[in-house]
């Protein structure tokens, strides 16, 4: 494989990204008693508010966050098909057939197989690190909202530097001030100025 292009790159970000997302966030919620009042403060957490629709229906529903998440994975995903193969993109592809359905027995298993994958056929060391730094920037973001241990939120930054110092193209692509000030509240123990400074890590892009 040659050069991956810094389009290519900022796609393999996303789809690391949105894979970890969905994974995150599905086993998370699933993992929950089902209480309500439980489920409807994770929903909060993740900005979305109940009032109106049931929690389940906000998470996994059609227009829920995890199904959401899915959708942009495999959107990033089939545009990188000549770089991951088709085995790995069918990962994503089967994954938004299945969640349409509402079936995501198999989504943990096929974002793991995902992962996997990515890292077996990518053979340039900036394409890997892209995928990576896009993991670790969810993981921050989403282990910041539930409070996660402060050594785990250092252990995602530390991977996601790893990531960054492995290549100048992907290295490129993050924002070094946005990963020094998030480095500075984690230390500091301001979870909520972690989840804010994750918007910037991505250089030029914002979370959505």
């Amino acid at each position: 494989m040659g050069i991956v292009s810094i389009s290519d790159l900022d796609k393999l970000f996303w789809a690391g990204r949105y894979c970890e997302r969905a994974l995150s966030l599905y086993e998370r919620f699933t993992s929950l008693p089902r209480n309500g009042g439980v489920r409807r403060d994770f929903a909060r957490n993740l900005g979305v508010m109940c009032d109106i629709v049931l929690p389940e229906e906000a998470i996994l529903g059609r227009n829920g966050a995890v199904f959401a998440a899915v959708s942009s994975w495999r959107d990033n995903a089939v545009e990188l098909r000549h770089i991951l193969g088709t085995r790995a993109v069918m990962q994503a592809e089967e994954c938004v057939e299945e969640a349409e359905s509402g079936l995501y027995e198999l989504l943990a298993v096929r974002c793991y197989a995902f992962f996997g994958m990515a890292g077996d056929r990518l053979l340039d060391a900036a394409a890997r690190a892209s995928v990576e730094a896009g993991r670790m920037c969810e993981k921050l973001d989403v282990m910041s909202r539930f409070g996660e241990d402060i050594s785990v939120l250092m252990d995602a930054l530390e991977r996601l530097k790893e990531a960054m110092g492995e290549s100048g193209a992907v290295k490129r692509l993050m924002s070094e001030c946005a990963v020094k000030a998030t480095e500075g509240e984690i230390k500091a123990g301001n979870l909520v100025a972690v989840q804010a400074a994750t918007s910037h890590l991505r250089a030029d892009e914002f979370y959505s």
